[in-house]
């Protein structure tokens, strides 16, 4: 008798071990009979972006190849408005870069010194000397959300700069891009964040860019869910220094993601730029 409860007892450790392995109620079977032999269990259908999670209440998404930008608000509403971004085929332009920034500065009106003392209205700069803003007389209409022709600034119309500049602040988001972005934006509250895991963007430094590329890199790698840990909040305040943050490219993402690889008890923790790792008990994480 004492034989039979001690093989039943042995057989259990195994099946648990072997559940914990595959990640538990965490994967639905269905996936895992496919792969019962292979450690490396894919998801093909979550999500494949880094969602960045925004505190404030608005955030821009400048589209440079469809010329239009979008100001989104946390009651749910967009507003659409054409745009004409920076070119380098103009004397003295660039092209208006890609990244994530934040509104650094504003002002109703700025005068470039550059460009012989033009007026620049309703003024939103993110990044340096690159912001959104109106012109006089309505020439450069023409070009809104048809074409490139600033030296490198956006140009709008100045009665969309009108509604803009009263929605934005410093700290609203600017995310741009010619091609869809590794990562998107999204509005969450401060009730969400997870002070033991998560990270929240509220200091302008590179430990911040390092960490983007880090979780962008996993992504294009196939192991954004084994290796990026928590989540990345904007707290909508900070004006981040003038190159702004990495956004990498969609289409260079991996088609599948790994699982991550759970043991029973422990398992390793590696921090958030992968320096160094250690064995973490898996009591010291639950919550009180």
């Amino acid at each position: 008798m004492r034989r039979l409860v001690h093989i039943f007892f042995i057989t259990s450790i195994i099946g648990l071990i072997s559940i914990s392995l595959l990640g538990g109620n965490s994967v639905s079977s269905h996936l895992i009979n496919k792969n019962i032999h292979n450690k490396n269990v894919f998801f093909p259908y979550l999500p494949q972006q880094d969602t960045i999670y925004v505190l404030g209440d608005t955030y821009i998404e400048v589209c440079i190849k469809r010329q239009y930008a979008f100001l989104y608000q946390r009651n749910d509403s967009i507003f659409k408005f054409r745009i004409s971004s920076g070119t380098s085929k103009i004397k003295e332009g660039l092209d208006t870069p890609p990244g994530l920034f934040t509104v650094q500065n504003k002002t109703p009106l700025a005068i470039s010194k550059q460009f012989n003392n033009a007026e620049l209205f309703n003024w939103i700069g993110f990044r340096g000397n690159i912001g959104f803003h109106g012109l006089k007389g309505s020439g450069y209409y023409g070009h809104l959300g048809f074409r490139p022709s600033s030296h490198g600034c956006i140009r709008i119309s100045r009665e969309d700069g009108d509604f803009l500049y009263k929605k934005v602040k410093v700290g609203t988001p600017v995310l741009v891009y010619e091609t869809e972005p590794a990562i998107t934006l999204s509005f969450a509250n401060l009730d969400d964040f997870d002070y033991t895991e998560d990270e929240i963007i509220d200091r302008s430094d590179a430990y911040f860019k390092n960490l983007m590329n880090f979780r962008i890199n996993n992504l294009y790698s196939g192991s954004a869910y084994r290796l990026n840990q928590g989540r990345v909040f904007l707290d909508g305040k900070v004006a981040l220094r003038v190159g702004g943050l990495p956004i990498g490219e969609k289409s260079k993402i991996a088609k599948f993601q790994k699982i991550p690889v759970l043991f029973e008890r422990h398992f390793f923790a590696y921090d958030k730029l992968r320096t160094n790792f250690k064995l973490t008990h898996q009591d010291s994480l639950i919550k009180n």
